[in-house]
């Protein structure tokens, strides 16, 4: 005669643990990777200000209508205008909470090219500042002997930081 279930001879004990012991372990390892990569993923898109406050900036001096050539796109800076530029008035028509150096390298090779720096706050109060490079364009007018215009080639470097008072 066969007997399954009321089996007297049978052993039990620890083999029916392991089951459950693996379910219970790969639950909690579950939980706790997933603790962790939530984690992770809050600090790597954490908000800095500071980064959207230097992308406005740039835009701002980009499309500044006292630099920047009648009709032409953003980018396009007038030597004239650069040359009557001062920092005071960069920072009387352009508000923001950042305190910045601007510098228009001229790279072309013309023979008349101009550099030109802004410093709009002080550089000194701040250890950690970001750096924005782009290329952009310093249009001239030059008068030697008939009237001809120069794009001369640039590089606007945007240097800015943020003083805690």
């Amino acid at each position: 005669m066969i007997y399954l279930r009321n089996d007297k001879r049978g052993v039990a004990g620890f083999f029916e643990d392991i089951p459950s012991l693996i379910v219970v372990s790969l639950a909690l390892t579950i939980f706790i990777a997933s603790i962790i990569g939530s984690f992770i993923y809050y600090a790597s898109v954490q908000y800095n200000r500071d980064d959207e406050d230097g992308q406005i900036l740039l835009d701002s001096i980009l499309s500044y209508p006292y630099l920047k050539t009648e009709n032409r796109k953003d980018g396009n800076f007038d030597l004239n205008k650069l040359k009557t530029m001062t920092p005071e008035r960069l920072e009387k028509d352009i508000h923001t909470d950042l305190q910045y150096k601007l510098d228009i390298i001229d790279v072309s090779d013309y023979p008349d090219k101009q550099s030109f720096n802004f410093t709009v706050g002080n550089e000194n109060l701040s250890i950690e500042k970001t750096v924005i490079s782009i290329p952009v364009t310093i249009y001239a007018v030059v008068f030697e002997g008939d009237t001809e215009t120069r794009n001369h080639g640039a590089v606007m470097r945007l240097t800015y930081w943020r003083v805690e008072v």
